[in-house]
């Protein structure tokens, strides 16, 4: 973001430039790859140029696309909101949980459950999770009826254990 143009660089800082700028890459995109045949062509084109990296070049690649990926864990509130919640899906999938694909938002839990702790009765300010009722490792779902709103410590202390043992 260090251009050379400081109005350039004021304008990426701002938030509804960005999401224009984002809606039109989507919209350009989304144009460009409806035709399967230029889809085909462009994945052929990337095998073929994958096929001609060494080893040393492919772990610079994959090192390079993890960097960009950490950094916008960090910058992105939004973007690290979703990554933790594919993460979470494809762990209940593994499981073999129930309604394992279920998106859950965190906001919808928290004014479900007036931003009171389902496992100690408190109100819950800082340090707040979503506590599976029954357990992932238990066979439980990542629905929104299977998730409840906990303190991190109380839901550490529950651990994988059903509520009503904890």
């Amino acid at each position: 973001m260090n251009s050379t143009n400081p109005r350039r660089d004021a304008l990426r800082k701002n938030p509804e430039w960005r999401e224009r700028e984002r809606a039109y890459e989507r919209a350009r995109r989304r144009v460009r790859y409806e035709d399967e045949t230029l889809r085909q062509e462009k994945n052929a084109k990337l095998r073929a140029w994958r096929a001609g990296m060494t080893e040393a070049q492919k772990a610079k690649q994959r090192e390079a696309m993890l960097a960009r990926h950490r950094r916008r864990l960090a910058s992105d509130p939004a973007y690290k909101a979703a990554h933790r919640a594919h993460q979470l899906r494809n762990t209940a999938k593994r499981r073999g949980a129930i309604g394992a694909g279920e998106a859950v938002q965190r906001a919808f839990i928290f004014e479900r459950d007036k931003g009171v702790c389902h496992l100690c009765g408190l109100k819950v300010k800082k340090a707040w999770v979503l506590d599976h009722v029954i357990p992932l490792a238990a066979g439980g779902s990542h629905t929104k009826a299977n998730l409840a709103l906990a303190h991190a410590s109380c839901n550490a202390r529950k651990g994988a254990n059903l509520t009503h043992l904890f």
